[in-house]
């Protein structure tokens, strides 16, 4: 993974390990729980707002075109360490928030990644459906074909011939 650029997208679909390890005490757990709106959630739970904090900054980084994931992760773990962010937890915890934050994003890749690729089949599959369909009613050329169904012409010559 070490050469790797990864660009990360969030999906916020899933609790975060990192998330639940930082609200596994009781104390922070309790002022989130307390906490009613959006707005008083980050002013009276410092945890949450932190984490906010460090997640803003991994996906930042993780942007950065030429910068690995791993890379990413890292920076943004010694720039809180540095401004006092989640210092005390990710002096800590670093190697397992590191790895957790990590593989997380890559997760966030894979399923990204798997849904442009059904969303991308489905497509496709229309296209087909409707070229076959016009090509059924036998009233279109090729050409036509193609243009509707948006499928090359070659490609709608295949679909005759199969």
């Amino acid at each position: 993974m070490k050469n790797a650029t990864v660009f990360a997208t969030a999906n916020r679909e899933y609790k975060d390990t990192v998330f639940r390890m930082i609200f596994r005490e009781k104390k922070a757990l309790l002022s989130l729980y307390n906490a009613g709106n959006h707005r008083e959630l980050l002013e009276n739970c410092q945890a949450l707002k932190e984490y906010m904090l460090y997640v803003e900054r991994v996906r930042r980084y993780a942007g950065q075109p030429g910068l690995t994931l791993d890379t990413a992760v890292e920076r943004a773990v010694d720039e809180c360490i540095r401004e006092n962010i989640l210092a005390d937890f990710l002096r800590k915890n670093r190697a397992e928030a590191v790895y957790m934050s990590i593989f997380e994003y890559d997760e966030e890749k894979e399923m990204e990644m798997m849904r442009r690729d059904e969303y991308n089949t489905g497509v496709e599959d229309t296209m087909k459906k409707t070229a076959f369909r016009m090509l059924s009613a036998d009233t279109y050329s090729l050409e036509e074909i193609a243009g509707i169904s948006g499928l090359s012409v070659e490609a709608v010559r295949k679909l005759r011939a199969d």
